[in-house]
């Protein structure tokens, strides 16, 4: 009974990503009031259900019969692989494709104890329940048509999967792109105030020296005279000197700024023009994945979000 073809455990995998993609549709599906199709490939498979399933049945095999092992284990190989995969991904695609940040007792947002039970749960209703039907109908197709089935299905996965890396990896740079360009807006911004703080400051100072310079008393010119040349060169020579560093610190700004500014005139251009390719695509898998999060990109993925929600609307 426990000893299954290459071809068998590729059929399992397969079958366990398709239920694995019912129940995570349903679920979501629930949660949001209407249906989503939740996966991160076209098609309706979810690897790290199918992923999960294999792990399960491998480590629980010896101990089927032992209800409290087949829960410690299978939470246990389950949650290792879940964070694992999650780690991965974020790494890879600067995107967490499911997040439980907002559970207790969680780690990293990519697992938690909540979810982590729910597998070994699920560990119980796999090895116990659902495997049995499952198992009998793989056992009853014969060998060769179970390995032309597994080779068919594989390919056709392995497609889709590319497709998929490929959106991902268009989401990515989407996102890169965005935060950047955001950025280079606050530091525009940031300066542009330091500026204006600056010599406005300045200027006030200016207006209260010179000012203070007109309001000088009317002394005997006998007297006063040689001091009051002397204080008003000081005090005008001063000003000029003030004068000159803003002046030449303000071109370097404007330099920098121009500098900036085709940048943000490139950037303008890209977004204005029709959507590009990579856009589209990186669309389509934040519609399979509306709780996708980013902790570095979180702003400009909540942009590109938003972008697509009016698009959709439209």
């Amino acid at each position: 009974m426990y000893d299954y073809t290459v071809a068998q455990w590729m059929l399992f995998f397969f079958i366990y990503c398709f239920v694995g993609w019912v129940w995570e549709s349903c679920y979501v599906s629930v949660r949001k009031h209407r249906w989503v199709n939740r996966r991160f490939m076209h098609g309706p498979l979810l690897p790290i259900y199918g992923s999960g399933a294999v792990i399960i049945l491998l480590m629980t095999i010896p101990v089927r019969e032992n209800l409290v092992l087949i829960f410690l284990l299978g939470m246990t190989g389950a949650t290792i692989l879940e964070y694992c995969t999650g780690v991965c991904m974020e790494k890879l695609f600067k995107v967490k494709y499911w997040d439980y940040s907002n559970y207790r007792l969680n780690l990293n947002g990519h697992i938690c104890l909540r979810v982590s039970i729910g597998w070994g749960v699920f560990s119980i209703a796999l090895v116990r329940g659902l495997h049995l039907p499952v198992e009998y109908l793989v056992l009853m197709i014969p060998d060769n048509a179970a390995q032309a089935a597994a080779y068919v299905i594989t390919a056709a996965a392995a497609v889709d999967f590319t497709q998929s890396f490929n959106e991902a990896m268009d989401l990515r740079e989407i996102i890169t792109r965005w935060s950047e360009s955001n950025e280079r807006i606050q530091r525009i911004q940031n300066r542009l105030e330091a500026i204006s703080a600056f010599t406005g400051s300045e200027y006030q100072e200016y207006m209260k020296r010179w000012q203070g310079l007109k309001e000088l008393p009317r002394q005997s010119v006998s007297n006063f005279a040689e001091e009051y040349r002397a204080r008003k060169r000081q005090q005008l020579q001063t000003l000029a000197d003030k004068i000159n560093e803003v002046l030449a610190g303000g071109q370097e700004k404007a330099e920098e700024f121009l500098r900036f500014k085709e940048q943000l005139e490139r950037d303008l251009r890209e977004l204005s023009s029709r959507p590009s390719r990579s856009a589209l695509r990186a669309s389509r898998l934040l519609r399979r994945n509306p709780d996708a999060s980013s902790r570095r990109y979180a702003e400009a993925l909540k942009d590109f979000k938003e972008v697509i929600q009016k698009h959709r609307g439209k």
